[in-house]
C-alpha cells in the first residue's frame, strides 16, 4: 500500500540549508593571510581549461600582476593550476574567476617558485569599483585589514567584517549539518544493480612511517577496515568492495575504473576524481598522497621518526609531521564516495583535516563513524528490507528518483530518537519544482513504530 505522511501547502519546498561561515572558515581565513608569503593585486587575462596527465580536469588561470602589495616575487604574471572536480568545504573553495576581473590574490610561493592559491575563494578577493566581492568594503580599507590580519593586530570586528566578504559553502546541508551531500545527483547505483563501486588498489609508493614501502596486504587490510566503517551500517546498503589483484597502473579519469593509488599530486591533499552515468556513480578514484608516510597497523604508532613535509599547501604549516593514519583518511574518503561533503562538526568522520592544527597527522577517531555521518550513509543508500531499529540519533529518509521510499520489514524508531520524511519534490509543466509531499511505501505485513519523535509536518 502507499503510506502518505502529512503534505504541505505552503512555498516551502526543502528543508535543506548551506553551510555557512563558521569558526572552522574563520580560522583558516585567518591561518592563509597569515600564513601566505606573496600578495599581489592582479588582472586575469587568459583561462584555460585542460586535462592532467591522468585525464582529470583542471583550470589554467593566468594574472597580469598590477601591483606587488607583499612578498619576493618579481613576476609580471602568475599562473594558477586547480582542479575542478575537488569537493568544496570549510578548507578550499574552487575559486571563480572572471576574465579581466581584478583580485587581490592571497598566496604561497614554493621553495622550488610555485605558486598556490592555498584556500581558492577563501584566498581570492575581488575588486568591483573600488569595493572588494561587492561589498562595500573598499580596497584601502581591506588592505589595512589584511596588514592588522598579518601583523596579529586585528579586532573581533576585523574578523567578522572579513567573514562578511565570505559567499556561503556549497554543499546541501541536511538534519541541521549532520551531514552534507554533494550534489542531489551524486548518488550510488541502487541495491542490486551490480556491479557497483570495486577498487583496484595500486599500493606502490604507499610507505610506513620509517619511509619503506608497505606491502599489498598491508594497505589492503586497512582500506578493507575503512570501507567496513560505510558497509557496515545498519539500515543501509553495502556499496564498496577492493580487489584482491594489485593494480598496476595509475588513477585515470573517465575510464570507468575505479582506482587507489599513491602518487604525488599537488592538487589536493588526497585527490579524488569521478565520473558519472545517468545520475549514478560510475567510477570513483582516489589518490593518496606519495610524499606522507601512513601507520596501517591497529593502533597509531607510541613513537615514530618525523620527516620533512612537503613544501605545497596544505602541508606549510609544519616543517616535519610525522605519518598519517591511513585508515582514518580512507574512512574519510570513502564518505566522498558515498556522496557525502564535509561537515562542520569536528568530531565527525566527514570532518575535514585540519592541517594547522598541532599533530593533525595522528588523529584516528574518523575511523569509526558518527551519528550523522550514519546518517548520511543511510539517506544515500537506504535498505529497509529487513526489520531493524533507527541506528542514529537523527534519521533523515528520502524519496530516491522520485519514488515512494519501500519499507519491507518493521522499522522502529527507538525512544528519544528523530526521524524525518524528506519531502517529494517534483516539477509542474512549467519545469519549476514543486512539492508532492511525504511517502513511505510499504510492503504487506510491513510496519512503522514510532518510540521517539516523527517530523512529517
Amino acid at each position: 500500500m502507499l503510506f502518505i505522511i502529512g503534505f504541505f501547502s505552503s512555498f516551502l519546498l526543502t528543508n535543506s540549508s548551506f553551510a555557512q561561515s563558521n569558526e572552522t572558515i574563520k580560522n583558516n581565513l585567518l591561518n592563509n593571510i597569515r600564513t601566505a608569503n606573496l600578495l599581489v593585486e592582479a588582472r586575469v587575462i587568459s583561462k584555460i581549461s585542460q586535462n592532467d596527465d591522468h585525464n582529470y580536469d583542471f583550470e589554467q588561470v593566468k594574472f597580469l600582476v598590477l601591483r606587488k602589495l607583499e612578498g619576493k616575487s618579481n613576476h609580471e604574471y602568475i599562473t594558477l593550476d586547480y582542479y575542478l572536480n575537488s569537493f568544496d568545504d570549510q578548507l578550499f573553495i574552487k575559486p571563480d574567476f572572471e576574465l579581466g576581473k581584478e583580485y587581490i590574490l592571497v598566496l604561497i610561493q614554493c621553495d622550488d617558485g610555485k605558486i598556490f592559491l592555498p584556500g581558492g575563494n577563501l584566498s581570492r578577493f575581488r575588486i568591483e569599483e573600488n569595493k572588494i566581492n561587492q561589498t562595500k568594503m573598499t580596497k584601502i580599507d581591506f588592505l589595512l585589514l589584511l596588514q592588522r590580519i598579518r601583523n596579529y593586530e586585528n579586532s573581533l570586528t576585523d574578523i567578522d567584517s572579513l567573514c562578511d566578504l565570505i559567499d556561503e559553502i556549497p554543499g546541501e546541508e541536511k538534519l541541521d549539518g549532520e551531514f552534507v551531500i554533494v550534489h542531489p545527483d551524486f548518488k550510488n547505483k541502487p541495491k542490486g544493480e551490480e556491479p557497483l563501486l570495486t577498487f583496484e588498489l595500486n599500493h606502490l609508493g604507499a610507505k610506513d612511517k620509517d619511509g619503506v614501502q608497505l606491502s599489498f596486504e598491508q594497505v589492503r587490510t586497512a582500506l578493507l577496515n575503512a570501507i567496513s566503517a560505510w558497509n557496515s551500517v545498519s539500515c543501509s546498503y553495502p556499496v564498496f568492495s577492493i580487489s584482491g589483484t594489485p593494480y598496476t597502473g595509475s588513477g585515470q579519469g573517465g575510464d570507468n575504473r575505479s582506482t587507489i593509488t599513491f602518487e604525488h599530486w599537488q592538487g589536493l591533499p588526497n585527490g579524488r576524481g569521478f565520473s558519472m552515468g545517468e545520475g549514478q556513480i560510475n567510477e570513483y578514484d582516489i589518490v593518496f598522497n606519495s610524499e606522507l608516510r601512513w601507520n596501517t597497523e591497529t593502533t597509531y604508532p607510541i613513537s615514530y621518526p618525523t620527516y620533512a613535509a612537503p613544501i605545497y599547501p596544505p602541508y606549510q604549516y609544519f616543517p616535519t609531521i610525522g605519518p598519517g593514519d591511513l585508515q582514518d583518511v580512507a574512512t574519510h574518503e570513502f564518505g566522498h564516495a558515498v556522496g557525502l561533503d564535509h561537515v562542520l562538526k569536528s568530531e565527525y568522520t566527514m570532518y575535514t583535516t585540519q592541517y594547522q592544527d598541532d599533530l593533525w597527522w595522528e588523529k584516528t577517531y574518523r575511523r569509526s563513524l558518527n551519528a550523522g555521518d550514519i546518517a548520511g550513509k543511510i539517506y544515500m543508500d537506504p535498505d529497509f528490507s529487513v526489520s531493524a531499529a533507527q541506528p542514529c540519533p537523527k534519521m533523515l529518509l528520502a524519496n530516491q528518483n522520485y519514488e515512494p521510499l519501500s519499507i519491507s520489514g518493521t522499522l522502529t524508531v527507538p525512544a528519544n530518537c528523530y526521524l524525518e520524511i524528506e519531502p517529494l519534490i517534483g516539477f509542474d509543466s512549467h519545469g519549476d519544482p514543486i512539492l508532492l509531499g511525504r511517502e513511505l511505501q510499504f510492503s504487506p505485513n510491513a510496519s512503522l513504530t514510532i518510540n521517539g519523535t516523527l517530523n512529517a509536518i
